[in-house]
């Protein structure tokens, strides 16, 4: 947050739920590839070489480095579920919202 030099504590708002959002996306990303595709490989003091995060983190910049038509369905179909979830949420909040407010 330092190095961005931003004053604007709105600006610095957006700064960190872009930052949020982008962790989310590469832990959830992360989380899917260990449960569906490869286990992250646990080392012998009981720890994961990588964990979620750098797993996810590794997977899209692989894939934003190399596209190709597999790459583009997954992110596709991850890209409409993030969507409506947040579609969900929203509905969600202006509807407990307008009953309390």
């Amino acid at each position: 947050l330092e190095n961005t030099h931003l004053k604007s504590s709105e600006k610095i708002k957006k700064l960190i739920v872009f930052v949020s959002i982008a962790v989310g996306i590469c832990t959830n990303i992360g989380k899917h590839h260990h449960k569906k595709v490869k286990k992250i490989r646990i080392k012998k003091h009981g720890y994961k070489s990588n964990s979620f995060f750098r797993k996810g983190l590794d997977i899209l910049r692989e894939g934003f480095r190399n596209i190709n038509q597999g790459f583009i369905k997954i992110w596709d179909e991850f890209l409409n579920k993030f969507t409506r979830w947040i579609q969900i949420q929203l509905f969600h909040y202006q509807y407990v919202t307008k009953i309390i407010g």
